[in-house]
């Protein structure tokens, strides 16, 4: 990133590694699903979460980085590097999530017909149902589904990469 960029991450998965922000950036996570991520920060760059579903924190640098909440996001246990929550944030032992492979049922253009993405469905009980901020909610979710509209009074958009929780599929060929 070039001194001064701003970066939008949304409707991703992160697992394990880091991310990385130069001083000058800033990266904002918006409707991301992650575990065991580590941040790291230059002096003057800035991280931002908007209605993400964050595991368990793989940590900081320890860089006067600045992490910002702008809410909506769903924490399980502690929020990472101390991050002050805001009123919108929720924090839960359990997040409610599977590790589910599928089709997409509309496949973004980045994805080729016919294959299959990893990613973190909410169960039917998950906290992170509903739980985002409307504002900030895209139109489609990693999939390509269609997420809530703002004026609709409900259900809610949900925090993370996956809208709602997926409809198991079964394949035998025999209908009960």
């Amino acid at each position: 990133m070039r001194n001064g960029a701003h970066l939008l991450l949304e409707n991703a998965r992160i697992d394990g590694g880091s991310l990385q922000v130069g001083a000058g950036n800033t990266l904002r996570l918006a409707h991301v699903s992650s575990t065991d991520v580590m941040l790291i920060a230059e002096a003057g760059a800035a991280i931002e979460l908007v209605n993400s579903a964050i595991g368990s924190s793989g940590g900081c640098n320890g860089s006067p980085a600045v992490l910002i909440s702008l809410g909506g996001n769903v924490f399980q246990g502690a929020p990472p590097c101390d991050l002050p929550v805001h009123p919108s944030d929720q924090q839960t032992v359990d997040l409610r999530l599977a590790e589910v492979q599928t089709v997409p049922p509309t496949a973004p253009a980045e994805v080729l017909p016919g294959s299959q993405m990893l990613c973190y469905a909410p169960l039917s009980d998950s906290p992170i149902l509903d739980a985002a901020i409307p504002s900030h909610c895209p139109k489609h979710d990693q999939f390509g589904a269609i997420r809530p509209e703002l004026n609709e009074p409900l259900p809610r958009c949900g925090s993370g990469a996956i809208e709602g929780p997926l409809k198991p599929v079964f394949g035998d060929g025999f209908d009960s």
